[in-house]
């Protein structure tokens, strides 16, 4: 939110939307005016880290915003929650029910693992499922996994892997209209 970038990798960037505050700011021209988008939901596959590791991320990310950074919490911190003083549970508490638990920001859904083969039905049916898809995460499109679904089919090499995965996620940004940030 404060980078006041004009290119991103030599293209220039014409507006920034930001969905926090539902704003969007035109670089050019300057105007400002409101997206009226809803809050979202997240469909997030962490595929390095384990799915408490990455809810702390999130968490201490979100307490640190909420409190104006007057209140930080490391994300290795709430790793040990026996650790935190009654104050801190009480605050990491809190921000756990906003993030999973609250529709005030979407609903946050971490998956741990995908399969190539079975992603392009996996993801639809996660989309269907959610009351208002707007975004899916893919970090670390290197850790998609190729299992074969039958005896007789082979396992895909790294870079197959990776291309099938372009492939659906583009189709899935098309039929659901959803923004999809891969990570290799």
């Amino acid at each position: 939110r404060e980078d006041k970038s004009t290119c991103v990798a030599g293209t220039d960037i014409s507006c920034l939307r930001d969905y926090k505050s539902g704003v969007v700011k035109e670089l050019k021209s300057g105007k400002v005016y409101k997206t009226d988008l809803p809050v979202s939901d997240v469909l997030y596959y962490e595929l390095e880290l384990s799915e408490g590791q990455t809810e702390n991320e999130f968490l201490a990310i979100h307490i640190a915003q909420k409190y104006g950074g007057r209140v930080k919490i490391p994300a290795t911190d709430l790793n040990k929650l026996d650790e935190l003083s009654p104050e801190q549970r009480h605050i990491r508490d809190a921000a756990y029910v906003d993030l999973f638990e609250n529709d005030a920001y979407g609903k946050l859904s971490i998956q741990r693992d995908l399969i190539v083969e079975t992603m392009d039905a996996d993801i639809r049916n996660k989309l269907r499922q959610s009351e208002n898809p707007g975004l899916v995460i893919i970090d670390y499109a290197g850790y998609i996994k190729s299992v074969p679904q039958s005896k007789y089919d082979r396992r895909l090499e790294k870079p197959t892997v990776i291309e099938e995965a372009y492939e659906i996620v583009r189709a899935i940004t098309h039929d659901f209209h959803v923004a999809v940030v891969m990570i290799n």
